[in-house]
């Protein structure tokens, strides 16, 4: 089992509960309740929840808290 720490810096995939597919994300920080992660396969979805993010920020960084994570995909390094 990876331990959730050494999931920082590193590319998953992860299915959220709400979206219709999975993603593809770096891990920017993990935290006990979730994960923070960068992706430039923002859901529209998520593109319409703040004015932040429709405002153009450059690199939007999202927290999924893992009561909403289906599964993630990491590869053991």
């Amino acid at each position: 089992m990876i331990d959730l720490h050494a999931l920082r810096d590193k590319t998953v995939v992860l299915k959220i509960t709400g979206f219709p597919h999975p993603i593809t994300a770096t891990v920017v920080n993990v935290e006990i309740s979730g994960i923070w992660i960068l992706t430039q396969e923002l859901p529209p979805e998520l593109a319409q929840a703040g004015a932040l993010i429709q405002a153009g920020a450059r690199k939007p960084v999202v927290f999924v808290p893992f009561s909403q994570v289906l599964y993630l995909v990491a590869t053991q390094e």
